[in-house]
């Protein structure tokens, strides 16, 4: 496939919206180098910001790619491969494919994903796999891993799908949720304010809100949970039910134990 290798940092953020296997695939290294992506809001060439070679299996970015924004977005097939940190928007809007990013993650990745899978080998900023801004569904299906830490509103509006958080998510994760799993190693405050339904998963948080109702201790029910990697979830949990400060609300939330940090 192709590797993407970034000259310099920009002074403005890069939008390479549209530059996904797909789109690479069957052109000549000079027809990629033309391809035309923003900087700020002016067209330019790939060429101009990226060397670009025939090197590996699958669409790779490379580099401090930290102003480089929506990285995957609209993928719906094939891989890409991101050895550095990324901007804004990775994998927003994704069906299906495969992300990998070596670093971490700014705001808004997955946005609204809908199949696929990311893989974070570092941090994830804040919403994500959460809503677009105004929109009331988010993430509906797939799976992101984050091996980090991940921002505030993670999975804001979730309908479907599964996020893994090995590390600690920030405050209100899971908020308006309506479906899928989150599992979170610690999580701050306000987990799941608001949901209506949909499971969350924490080995540790310092409390939940008071529409969270105590039902039971139980082990999480593993085999509901899809795709979630058994050898996170061990023991006995305090399972909550609500947010029951909103009508008819059918969620849950599994914790292990209550800790300050």
């Amino acid at each position: 496939m192709v590797t993407l290798r970034l000259k310099r940092t920009p002074d403005l953020c890069l939008d390479v919206e549209g530059i996904i296997p797909e789109a690479v695939q069957g052109k000549t290294l000079e027809e990629i180098e033309k391809m035309e992506i923003l900087n700020g809001s002016r067209k330019v060439n790939i060429g101009d910001y990226f060397d670009v070679t025939d090197e590996g299996n699958s669409l790779i970015f490379e580099g401090d790619l930290s102003k480089v924004k929506r990285i995957g977005m609209n993928l719906r097939d094939g891989e890409i491969l991101v050895k550095g940190n990324a901007g804004m928007y990775v994998g927003a809007f994704m069906r299906g494919g495969k992300i990998t990013v070596e670093g971490s993650v700014d705001a808004f990745s997955a946005l609204n994903m809908k199949g696929g899978e990311l893989i974070v080998r570092g941090n994830a900023g804040d919403y994500l796999g959460a809503s677009y801004r105004g929109d009331w569904r988010g993430m509906s299906s797939g799976k992101i891993l984050v091996e980090g830490d991940a921002g505030k509103e993670t999975g804001c509006f979730m309908c479907g799908g599964v996020i893994i958080i090995r590390g600690t998510v920030d405050s209100y994760c899971g908020v308006k949720m309506k479906g899928g799993t989150i599992f979170a190693n610690k999580a701050r405050t306000r987990a799941g304010a608001s949901m209506m339904a949909g499971s969350i998963i924490l080995n540790s948080t310092p409390e939940l809100l008071p529409g969270f109702f105590f039902e039971r201790k139980m082990e999480p029910e593993i085999e509901k949970l899809l795709e979630l990697e058994k050898e996170l979830i061990e023991g006995e949990y305090h399972l909550f039910s609500g947010d029951h400060a909103e009508r008819g609300a059918k969620g849950k939330i599994y914790v292990r134990e209550f800790i300050s940090f």
